[in-house]
């Protein structure tokens, strides 16, 4: 995966069920030049808080410091 460009950004996220083990994400950050189309818009998991672990490692790898999700 290729680095973000300012690493130490904030990036905030929400994510839905779509069905068992199958989850959706949707990405929201302040920096225009930052490409959130390289984080999973999808993401398997045994439950939420699963896939959402694996949606902040995603991004800690591309340089996100700090994830904020969205209340349900």
């Amino acid at each position: 995966m290729p680095s973000a460009s300012k690493p130490g950004q904030t990036l905030c996220a929400s994510i839905s069920i779509i069905e068992t083990g199958l989850f959706h994400a949707i990405y929201r950050t302040d920096d225009a030049s930052n490409d959130v189309r390289q984080l999973p818009a999808y993401q398997v998991g045994s439950s939420v808080s699963d896939a959402m672990r694996h949606i902040e490692e995603s991004a800690h790898l591309l340089g996100y410091q700090t994830i904020v999700w969205d209340a349900d």
